[in-house]
């Protein structure tokens, strides 16, 4: 598992930002591939953050647009190794499917840049 990580940080672009939902917070890419990467949210956190500040826990409202665009404000790509979560998260999956994408091994690279 080791080397899979330290693959898929050498094929990432360098000189980029990333913010994804990947492994354990992200911290594997982190510390074998050598790619920082901002956090995105996972559901369960979401949600009791969003509710506990008084918003919608609806993860199908077209509030997390806004949220989308705030958070993600800044990066180049959204990386994602845990499909599962991105598919707990309906609106997201909306607006990442709006952006060019490219296929790694136990990974897709959203362009934040590029929509399709």
């Amino acid at each position: 598992e080791i080397l899979g990580w330290i693959k898929m940080g050498q094929e990432l672009p360098r000189d980029a930002s990333y913010i994804g939902i990947t492994h354990d917070y992200n911290t594997r890419l982190k510390y074998y591939g050598w790619v920082n990467v901002a956090a995105w949210p996972l559901t369960l956190d979401q949600t009791q953050m969003h509710t506990m500040a008084g918003g919608n826990a609806d993860m199908n409202s077209p509030e997390w647009e806004k949220i989308f665009n705030d958070k993600t404000k800044g990066f180049d790509y959204f990386i994602v190794t845990q499909f599962d979560e991105l598919n707990t998260q309906p609106m997201l999956k909306r607006m990442l499917d709006q952006y060019a994408s490219n296929e790694g091994e136990g990974y897709t690279i959203y362009d934040l840049h590029q929509k399709k």
